[in-house]
C-alpha cells in the first residue's frame, strides 16, 4: 500500500511541474540553504500564479564516514503584491515532499517531510532573485538501520519530533 501512495504522490508531483512548465513564466536555476534540505541546488518552473520544483542538498564538509543527502520537490502558489509584471515581488505559499537520508558509520537513518512555508520573493537584478521562506515541517516517516555494538553507534540527525520550525533562503538565476 506505502508504494502505490508514493507512486501517486511522485505522478501528482511530475504531473504539477509538467502542467506549470506548459505555461508562459520563467524558468529558474536556484541554490540555497535551509533546515533539512541543507545546501541544495534545483530548478524551478514559475507561471503567474503556480510553480513547481524539483532540488538536491547535501552538507558539504562532513566527518569521515558521514554523509547527509537531501532530495524534494514542492509547488507554489504566488500572491502578487498589485505592481506591474516583471517588477511585482510576490509572497508565495510553498508545500512539498522531502526526501533526507543521514548515514554514519553505524546508523543509516531515512526521513520523509512534508512541508508548509510562506515565504516572499525579491528580484535583486534583472535575473537574479531571492526568495525567503519560513514554516514547519511535518515528519511522515523514519526508519533507522543500526549496524554494531551499542558503543560504536555514531549517532547522525536525531529527530524526534513530529512537527517543527524549518526556513531556507534561496537565490536563483531567472531564464
Amino acid at each position: 500500500m506505502t508504494r502505490w501512495l508514493w507512486c501517486w504522490l511522485l505522478i501528482i508531483g511530475m504531473g504539477s511541474f509538467w502542467a506549470v512548465s506548459a505555461q508562459s513564466g520563467s524558468f529558474q536555476v536556484t541554490v540555497g540553504g535551509g533546515m533539512m534540505e541543507l545546501l541544495h541546488a534545483g530548478v524551478q518552473r514559475t507561471g503567474n500564479h503556480w510553480g513547481a520544483g524539483i532540488y538536491a542538498g547535501m552538507l558539504p564538509v562532513q566527518e569521515e564516514g558521514r554523509k547527509a543527502v537531501s532530495f524534494g520537490v514542492d509547488g507554489v502558489y504566488l500572491f502578487h503584491d498589485g505592481t506591474p509584471a516583471g517588477k511585482s515581488h510576490p509572497w508565495f505559499v510553498r508545500t512539498g515532499l522531502l526526501f533526507l537520508q543521514d548515514d554514519t558509520r553505524t546508523v543509516k537513518d531515512r526521513y520523509v517531510f512534508a512541508t508548509l512555508r510562506l515565504g516572499k520573493q525579491w528580484a535583486l537584478a534583472e535575473h537574479l532573485m531571492l526568495s525567503v521562506d519560513a514554516g514547519a515541517l511535518v515528519k511522515l516517516r523514519r526508519s533507522r538501520q543500526i549496524s554494531g555494538t551499542v558503543d560504536e553507534i555514531t549517532p547522525g540527525f536525531s529527530i524526534g519530533l513530529p512537527v517543527f520550525p524549518a526556513g531556507r533562503v534561496v537565490v536563483g538565476y531567472v531564464f
